[in-house]
């Protein structure tokens, strides 16, 4: 299995479940950026939110995805830059115990974070303040660093220092690894285009991006266009299209992957609920999402209404580390598959003609996300992804 070595802004990740979004509109936040700001404007934001739910976790692009390679079972390692803080401690101690290499240098502002606002419809909007993650530069990454590993995973939010970026990516093909590079918000892509076309065309091997991303680099609003004018640019173009999966092109050869694996039936018995909850659809088209995320946070959302021409969403909040049941009202059969992303073999199915049916979730860490699509006359999928 091919090692991968990350780099990118060293941030740990403050999640607050908010009640409603006026704090987004105090502070003139544009739902569902991200915004960087200095360490007072996220000092007082953080004050706004004080007293409503929270937790801490690694975070920062490429950490996020380097701890979902750890997870798989990959070898990993991540680059970056904290403070001389217990926040930095937090992020290195982490990185320890997921078992990623840590490669974290020390600087001299406070360690960088990211205040994530996560609105009553599972939204998220992001208040970043980098610090310490900003003195990361390109003379530290010596060769040295890339020693052993086979590819080199880049997060595109470092593009707000190009010597960084483009000196990471040199040394890392000198070194004889290829290169992946993740996209950033398309609000940086199109302030940073040129430069990361360039880039991309040069030394870049492999390219994430989601649907508004590869609009912005590609200015292609056809997913599966700007799909093709990302791959005359690089070897391997990936572009997320949310619940429908990705789209990925490699040399000729176009592929779709959807988010569902096959069916496998569940091991074992489900314990006791740590919340219910309850939906019902009104039409028998639409998509209705439940979020669950912690910590807890009572009581739940009401019943939602679920309709083709208004999807509506309802919330859930308990502890991501305790068993999960909700009850769903259907007017006809319902079919569920449970998808543990990560897991070998991981989905779950049944079947049922009642109208009443009770769905699970196991104990595990980590947001759980669950998603009840009707579809005709049954529902055609339900999904859980932790």
């Amino acid at each position: 299995m091919k090692r991968v070595i990350g780099i990118g802004n060293a941030l740990t990740d403050m999640l607050v479940n908010l009640n409603s979004d006026t704090v987004l509109d105090r502070f003139r936040l544009p739902k569902g950026s991200m915004s960087l700001v200095d360490t007072q404007l996220q000092t007082e934001i953080s004050k706004s939110v004080a007293g409503l739910p929270y937790s801490l976790s690694l975070g920062g692009s490429a950490g996020n995805t380097i701890r979902a390679m750890a997870r798989l079972g990959c070898q990993v390692g991540f680059i970056g830059k904290v403070g001389p803080d217990t926040t930095g401690d937090f992020f290195i101690r982490a990185l320890d115990n997921l078992g990623i290499e840590p490669h974290v240098f020390r600087g001299t502002e406070r360690s960088g974070k990211c205040v994530s606002l996560i609105s009553p419809d599972g939204e998220r909007t992001m208040v970043t303040h980098l610090g310490a993650a900003l003195e990361l530069s390109a003379a530290q990454l010596g060769p040295a660093l890339f020693a052993g590993y086979d590819c080199l995973y880049v997060e595109g939010y470092l593009v707000q220092d190009h010597a960084l970026i483009r000196g990471a990516v040199q040394t890392a093909k000198a070194c004889g690894l290829q290169v992946a590079i993740d996209l950033a918000s398309f609000n940086i892509v199109d302030e940073n285009r040129d430069f990361l076309r360039a880039l991309v065309a040069e030394h870049v091997d492999i390219l994430f991006a989601n649907e508004d991303e590869a609009k912005a680099f590609t200015g292609e609003a056809e997913p599966l266009n700007a799909l093709q004018s990302i791959s005359e640019l690089c070897p391997l173009a990936v572009v997320k299209i949310g619940t429908r999966g990705a789209l990925i092109k490699n040399g000729g050869e176009v592929v779709h992957v959807g988010i569902m694996a096959a069916a496998k039936p569940l091991p074992s018995a489900i314990p006791p609920a740590a919340i219910t909850g309850m939906d019902t659809a009104s039409t028998t088209c639409g998509t209705s999402v439940m979020v669950v995320a912690c910590p807890i946070c009572p009581p739940d959302s009401v019943p939602s209404a679920t309709t083709a021409s208004a999807p509506q969403r309802s919330i859930r909040f308990a502890r991501a580390t305790d068993a999960t049941t909700g009850i769903t009202l259907m007017s006809a059969s319902f079919q569920r598959a449970i998808y543990f992303s990560g897991l070998p073999a991981p989905v779950v199915t049944a079947a049922t003609p009642s109208s009443t049916t009770t769905w699970a979730i196991s104990s595990a860490k980590g947001l759980k996300s669950m998603m009840l699509t009707p579809n005709g006359r049954s529902v055609s999928s339900f999904a859980s992804r932790i």
